[in-house]
């Protein structure tokens, strides 16, 4: 049986899912825009009143496909200025649909890690860790009055506690299973720190983020990211997933455990 199977499924798909979304996103605004440009100086070239107002009904189709109000005016310097709105909001669309791809990346990738946790503690009971904040008789009554699996009740407690470290924590962890050859790369630390900004500190870099390179990112700067930008970060993820999933191979070679996923 193929190892973490089910879970290069999930990854894979959901990163190939950001990016398609991406793409079509950018696609379509770069299409919009142009559209709007036309639409605008046919506005302003035309001078016969019918030809003006089947220009107006473009426009007001074009704003609806869109998702903006329409236009409620018929004087062409009105448009005009209303045109510049749309493009305006056109570009505040992709500056949310580039930063709402990275924070879905990042998603993905967490959300992999805790999975590759969970499976290495499910193949052995004894890996699972045991103390004063593991093991509390609370806590395994309350499981076993809801008819939950024990083992991976504190399976599952174990990992949602590491996760709340950092990206370095999460690898650390990894290698202390066994998993020597994963490493942290500078620009995956890069990539969870900018998410991090983008979530907590008001899309401004972090001293955390100026700190790790200094001379990219300027303190309390705004952060703007292309779709470029995306793609390289993906190509990072897409990396360090790869890495995992070959030493989890090569460290737990057979297929075994309580529950399966």
């Amino acid at each position: 049986m193929a190892r973490l199977k089910s879970t290069k499924a999930i990854v894979h798909g959901s990163l190939q899912t950001i990016k398609t979304l991406l793409s079509r996103t950018d696609a379509q605004i770069t299409l919009d825009y142009h559209n709007l440009n036309r639409i605008k100086g046919a506005i302003l070239r035309t001078k016969n009143e019918a030809t003006f107002l089947r220009i107006k009904t473009r426009l007001e189709l074009l704003a609806t496909d869109m998702g903006y109000p329409l236009p409620r005016t018929h004087e062409k310097e009105h448009l005009r200025r209303k045109i510049q709105i749309y493009k305006k909001q056109n570009s505040y669309l992709r500056y949310a649909a580039t930063h709402q791809a990275l924070i879905n990346i990042c998603v993905v990738y967490e959300d992999f890690v805790r999975r590759v946790i969970l499976k290495y503690y499910e193949e052995n009971i004894r890996r699972v860790p045991y103390g004063k904040e593991t093991l509390k008789n609370k806590v395994i009554i309350d499981a076993l009055l809801r008819g939950e699996n024990i083992h991976r009740m504190l399976a599952e407690k174990v990992a949602d506690d590491l996760m709340y470290g950092s990206i370095e924590l999460w690898h650390k962890t990894l290698v202390g299973f066994g998993m020597t050859g994963v490493t942290t790369p500078h620009e995956l630390v890069e990539v969870f720190l900018i998410r991090n900004c983008f979530v907590h500190n008001n899309k401004k870099v972090s001293p955390q983020l100026h700190a790790h390179n200094p001379l990219k990112y300027k303190l309390r700067d705004p952060i703007h990211l292309t779709v470029g930008d995306i793609e390289r970060m993906h190509r990072d993820v897409e990396d360090s997933f790869s890495l995992v999933c070959s030493e989890f191979n090569r460290v737990f070679p057979v297929n075994q455990g309580t529950w399966i996923e």
